[in-house]
């Protein structure tokens, strides 16, 4: 486990705390994040072992023998002129970890960057107009599982890296910002999807 900010963190608070969170913490440093400050950068986030979150390094040595067909395949109708929108995340995904196209992993990358991006101002531009978009759940879901697997990989510079957990990491802090959602108001149920405390 890489090193976590020393924050103690009352288990009141441990049980409100809500599915996008908990999956940011176990991608990134393995304990919700709440602090006053936010820290974007730590030491010992390399010697994680990634994938984690949605697929581990077990699962992929497993599918390689037991879904090789269906990878093989997917590889093959892979359009490397069409990005994460042309492709489908799934395919996507499956080239990124099985093929071992240096332009792929380069575009897994910017498109990592480029989804998380995205996710923040949409949570920013609820914070500061006090409403939508609320999509942010599914973006959320799916920028957190491919910084999972561009940080898994070998060909990432230091620098798309340390983007990348910054990124993640200021989207921690905004998800756990009362202002933007929190159990128990009547505009936020126990799931953060198409509702906020804001809006």
């Amino acid at each position: 486990m890489s090193a976590a900010p020393k924050q103690e963190i009352e288990g009141s608070d441990m049980s409100k705390r809500h599915t996008t969170n908990f999956l940011l913490s176990v991608l990134m440093i393995g304990a919700p994040l709440v602090a006053e400050e936010m820290i974007l950068s730590w030491k010992g986030h390399e010697r994680v072992s990634r994938p984690r979150l949605y697929i581990t390094k077990g699962d992929v040595a497993r599918l390689k023998k037991t879904r090789a067909t269906y990878i093989e395949k997917s590889l093959k109708r892979f359009n490397s002129h069409a990005g994460l929108e042309g492709n489908g995340m799934d395919r996507f995904v499956v080239k990124s970890l099985f093929g071992a196209n240096p332009h792929v992993h380069k575009s897994l990358v910017v498109e990592t960057i480029s989804t998380l991006s995205m996710t923040l101002s949409g949570i920013q531009e609820t914070l500061r107009w006090g409403k939508g978009p609320h999509v942010i759940a599914r973006r959320f879901g799916e920028a957190v599982g491919l910084a999972d697997i561009a940080l898994s990989l070998k060909s990432i510079t230091p620098e798309d890296r340390a983007k990348i957990l910054s990124l993640a990491a200021k989207i921690g802090y905004q998800v756990n910002d009362p202002g933007y959602w929190t159990v128990g108001t009547k505009k936020a149920g126990y799931l953060p999807n198409m509702t906020s405390s804001r809006a």
